[in-house]
């Protein structure tokens, strides 16, 4: 084993390093917040990526949210493995959208909504809904939107 592998695995307890270890095949990774699944995952595939067995541009580390994507390419980067992508499931799949369109629907990827203020404002207008209160009801109309996303 590699110097660099061993100081990869050096700060883990025995459960993450076997799964730091566990190299070949998936890999199931069942523990509360805060027990190390995170640190576990990023020193397997620094470790994988030392020793040969992983090719880091063929890896998409996959998280729910944008925070823990960014603290999962934080750590990669602090292992010495920048180029492995970590992304959320939703940025992931708007890439391959943004990839794919053009060959598999023609044309240009249409624009997303980066602001749901604009929009609702504009869809206001359109139906003729002025208030003295616009915003209030701008933010009223955003967190009804957001409700019934969860529903």
């Amino acid at each position: 084993m590699a110097q660099l592998a061993d100081e990869i695995l050096s700060s883990l307890d025995p459960q993450q390093r076997s799964v730091a270890t566990a190299l070949k095949g998936p890999v199931c990774v069942i523990a509360g917040a805060g027990t190390g699944k995170t640190r576990a995952i990023t020193h397997r595939l620094a470790y994988g990526v030392d020793i040969g067995v992983i090719d880091p541009k063929r890896v998409l580390a996959l998280t729910f949210t944008a925070r823990a994507a960014g603290e999962m390419r934080t750590r990669l980067r602090s292992l010495g493995v920048a180029s492995i992508a970590a992304r959320t499931f939703h940025a992931a799949a708007l890439k391959q959208l943004i990839y794919f369109w053009p060959e598999t629907l023609g044309g240009r990827f249409p624009s997303l909504l980066t602001s749901k203020t604009g929009f609702l404002s504009e869809a206001m207008k359109r139906a003729n809904i002025s208030s003295s209160k616009k915003s209030s009801l701008l933010r009223d109309l955003a967190g009804e939107i957001e409700w019934a996303k969860v529903l």
